[in-house]
């Protein structure tokens, strides 16, 4: 098994996978994909979390997590902005139709968007990207991250 984390990714993955922007072009990682027919595409990677214990004393205590998970989408082409805020609607629908991520978090939502710069290893054809950031809250214990509380 996996932090719950790691699992919350896949979710988030999954729920994400097959939206008519950007069909499977879905990946867990921040690397920009470099096959053609990739694009548009989103990235979905870890940001920053936070986590304290609902409890004082002794493991296992019960911990409450707030995630952020970062959503990149990157599209290319004349209408590369339409396309992003296409895909951003999608993601808001698609994440909405299960704030729990299959029960591993308490509730799911969109807190933040923002342009992503153009870094210099991504392909010339690229015209534009964007950055979602979701904010995830979970509970697991101290003493067992691998299973949502």
């Amino acid at each position: 098994m996996s932090h719950v984390r790691t699992q919350i990714i896949g979710a988030v993955v999954a729920a994400l996978t097959g939206l008519s922007t950007t069909g499977a072009n879905v990946f867990p990682q921040r690397r920009y994909p470099t096959g053609d027919g990739q694009w548009p595409c989103l990235l979905v990677y870890r940001g920053r979390e936070v986590s304290t214990p609902d409890e004082i004393g002794r493991p296992p205590r019960e911990m409450a997590r707030t995630l952020e998970v970062l959503v990149e989408i990157v599209a290319t082409g004349a209408h590369a902005e339409d396309v992003i805020d296409d895909a951003c609607v999608e993601i808001e629908q698609a994440l909405a139709a299960d704030v729990t991520l299959g029960g591993l978090a308490m509730e799911t939502f969109v807190s933040g968007y923002e342009p992503a710069p153009l870094l210099p290893d991504q392909p010339r054809q690229q015209t534009g990207a964007a950055r979602l950031t979701l904010n995830i809250s979970y509970r697991t214990t101290d003493a067992d991250p691998e299973t949502a509380a």
